[in-house]
């Protein structure tokens, strides 16, 4: 399609364009991405939440920045994207699981309450006026069915996973999980699988500050502080092979940092030395490309107008007429 016809339908978020898509719930799905990764793994009789945070100076508190909350003590959500968005389908999820038990004398299920804030995305989705939720959401936990582990986009559609991940790096994490999931896992194998998974998705370390932990059993909503994270950390055995880096040619970077991975690649490669390097004749001579690949300086000021040149010229033989010495008792 056109550019022009896409700009037609983009714009609102309950039309449909003729292939049939909705262009600003993609765009949210897009916001997704960048948000920081979340993983859920479901064990034997357990469900593992695990997501890492980004700091954004030290002055922050870590702790300050949730990305798995505990809904009603038996339940947990994990969240990747706009916080914001997250802690308002989390504040609905939690008081639509308080209205069940006063209604029906028991805690809901994690279907019921996936169910629910699913269709409370879903309706953002076809109302004028407002914008989809930028946020994707694992709700997992343990009933009577088992460990239930959903997961829930920006446009409402509610599945049920074994183990997911959402946010920024799904896709590598995704694959691990699939590679390495087994069924009947236990707790302590499904809490190390999720944070190898973690891992995978991302080239820093993870450290104990940046990573929010929580596991869900019969017990109920069980979250890490950061003694039983470095444990947790320490007990996975991370291999150096899940954090590679980016680190290029000619570099002399840190691998794994924002302004040392810009900078490679503004950099390019090193060259070797050729057999005229250590001539003395050719010290203190500036390198750069040859001389016609060079980047021209543009001039300062612009070149004026044919018309402009016309004008001087025509300018100029008036005062030539004008100096002109005028012939006495002429025609």
């Amino acid at each position: 399609m056109q550019s022009n016809n896409q700009q037609a339908y983009d714009r609102g978020v309950t039309v449909f364009s003729p292939d049939g898509r909705l262009y600003q719930v993609e765009y949210a799905r897009e916001a997704v991405k960048f948000g920081s990764p979340t993983v859920g793994v479901c064990g034997a009789s357990t469900v593992v939440l695990a997501s890492r945070g980004r700091q954004r100076s030290p002055l922050v508190e870590p702790d300050s920045i949730e990305k798995l909350h505990d809904l009603d003590g038996r339940l947990g959500v994990g969240s990747a994207g706009h916080v914001a968005d997250a802690r308002r389908l989390v504040d609905f999820a939690r008081r639509y699981a308080q209205h069940e038990r006063l209604r029906y004398g028991e805690p809901p299920g994690v279907e019921p309450v996936a169910k629910a804030v699913a269709d409370r995305v879903q309706e953002s989705t076809q109302t004028g006026g407002t914008r989809p939720f930028g946020t994707a959401l694992l709700v997992g936990g343990v009933t009577d069915d088992g460990p239930r582990l959903y997961q829930i986009d920006p446009s409402g559609t509610p599945d049920a996973w074994r183990a997911a991940a959402v946010g920024s790096g799904a896709g590598d994490i995704r694959a691990y999980l699939e590679d390495e999931y087994a069924d009947g896992l236990d707790r302590e194998a499904a809490l190390s699988l999720a944070l190898r998974a973690l891992s995978a998705g991302t080239d820093d370390e993870l450290s104990p500050p940046q990573l929010d932990v929580a596991v869900l059993d019969d017990a109920g909503f069980e979250a890490f502080d950061r003694d039983r994270r470095a444990a947790a950390l320490d007990d996975a055995d991370l291999p150096a092979s899940f954090r590679p880096s980016r680190r290029r040619w000619g570099s002399r970077s840190c691998p794994g940092s924002r302004s040392h991975a810009r900078s490679d690649r503004r950099r390019s490669p090193q060259r070797p030395a050729g057999p005229r390097a250590d001539d003395p004749r050719r010290r203190g001579r500036r390198r750069g490309p040859p001389r016609g690949l060079r980047r021209r300086r543009l001039p300062e000021t612009p070149r004026r107008p044919p018309s402009v040149a016309g004008d001087r010229r025509l300018s100029r033989r008036r005062r030539r007429i004008a100096r002109a010495p005028r012939r006495r008792g002429g025609r």
